[in-house]
């Protein structure tokens, strides 16, 4: 039985949040959505944590709060270098190691999943990727916005009559 291959990757991100009452703290999570034959290897590749929390009574801009935007945004750059070197190193590994390599990762059978819904690049929104399968909603964001007709491409390979584009 040959190996199975990775057919292309996707680079998303998720925003974390964890909110209580006195702080707001908010990142991202980087992952790989790696297509097979079968399945879709989701691997996580990064994270982004910034440096400060943010008080949730602080309802409005204030210059400190740019200040913290400063700080954090070469942080957020170098996070998400980090996670594309690491994802370039996921694509040369084999499906099993991927899985095993970290806890976060995991996968999504093809067999599963009830339908992708890709909605079109926008400015403001960002790019939502979801997968919908009969048990869970995996929502994601899509990192390449340059990339979208090849991702496009490479989600209807493989799941061709279960992608919806709005």
């Amino acid at each position: 039985m040959t190996a199975e291959k990775i057919i292309g990757t996707i680079g998303t991100y998720t925003m974390i949040a964890k909110i209580s009452f006195v702080t707001k703290m908010q990142g991202e999570i980087y992952q790989s959505l790696c297509f097979t034959p079968r399945r879709i290897i989701v691997a996580e590749t990064g994270r982004f944590v910034p440096i400060e929390n943010w008080k949730l009574s602080d309802l409005f801009w204030t210059k400190s709060d740019w200040r913290l935007k400063e700080l954090n945004e070469p942080l957020n750059k170098e996070a998400r270098e980090k996670a594309a070197v690491r994802a370039g190193e996921l694509v040369k590994l084999p499906v099993e190691s991927i899985l095993e390599s970290d806890k976060a990762n995991f996968q999504i059978a093809y067999e599963e999943i009830v339908n992708v819904k890709l909605q079109k690049p926008d400015k403001i929104i960002g790019w939502p990727l979801t997968i919908i399968t009969n048990t869970k909603k995996y929502k994601y964001a899509l990192l390449n916005r340059g990339e979208f007709d090849n991702q496009v491409s490479l989600i209807r390979s493989v799941l061709f009559d279960k992608l919806v584009i709005s």
